[in-house]
This record gives C-alpha cells, structure tokens and sequence, in this order.
C-alpha cells in the first residue's frame, strides 16, 4: 500500500469516526483520538511520519474553523470567566513545568533563567513581527490590509 492509498484511506476511517461519533452522540474529537490510537496499534499498516508545521498548517485549522462555527457565543459568553481562569492558570503552569524541569536538568542554574523561559514555551513563535492593525478589532488584520490596497 502506497503512502497516497494509506493518507485516503486515514481520511475514510476519519470520516467513519465523525459519523459514528454522531450517531452515539460524543464529541468527535474524543472519538478521533480513541480511533487514531486504535488504529496506531494495528500490526502491519505502514508508519506515517508527519512533520508538527504539517499538523499545524493543514490540519488544525479547519478543526479550529468548524469549532468556531459551531460554538455557541452565548454559551462562551457565560463560561468566559471559566475560559479566562483557564488560560491563565495553564500558561502559570506551563512555565512553572518548564522551570522545575529545566532547572533539574541543568545543573547550576538559577530559579530565574528556567522562570523567564518558560513565558517563551508557552507563547507562539513568529519569524517576523506582525503588522499593527489598522481597521477595528471586529476585522482580521488581513481584511484591514486589503481594504488598505484597494
């Protein structure tokens, strides 16, 4: 089984997880990780190698996108103080995580160099500073920059 038959055949079982995860009524994602590893377990089928930029680039977006479609904003509205405590509470923990472990990794080094790098883990990386966005904070900066060009 070539590499193309084997990626076609992932989607298939994909699409089969979605719908069973529907029709028994769980979340699909939860469904997709529990059929992924069971697959991932089966003898024989060959190894697939995927770099992170490729899950990050192809395959998190439209997972994002559909999320966000079907999200319900009154819902978030009323789990925002939740989300927010959240978000706060786990990159405070990705840094402390980040501290302890460098820290008993290298030995010597201080409580503050593993403490000021764990903020930069916790943080996405970009090779270029982002343009400041001129439209308002309802348009993507992309629509900003197209209304700019025209």
């Amino acid at each position: 089984m070539g590499d193309i038959e084997f990626l076609l055949l992932l989607l298939l079982a994909a699409a089969l997880l979605i719908r069973a995860a529907e029709l028994v009524s769980v979340p699909y994602p939860i469904v997709l990780v529990l059929g992924g590893l069971a697959i991932a377990m089966v003898p024989g089928l060959p190894e697939l190698e995927l770099a992170p930029e490729v899950v990050f680039l192809v395959f998190l977006p439209p997972l994002l996108h559909a999320a966000g479609w079907t999200s319900d904003p009154r819902r978030l509205r009323i789990e925002l103080r939740a989300l927010a405590v959240l978000a706060v509470a786990l990159v405070l923990a990705t840094v402390g995580a980040v501290a302890v472990v460098a820290h008993a990794v290298v030995p010597g080094m201080s409580w503050e160099a593993p403490s000021s790098s764990g903020p930069s883990s916790a943080r996405p990386t970009r090779s270029r500073p982002r343009p400041p966005s001129r439209g308002s904070a309802h348009r993507p900066a992309c629509a900003s920059s197209w209304r700019a060009r025209r």
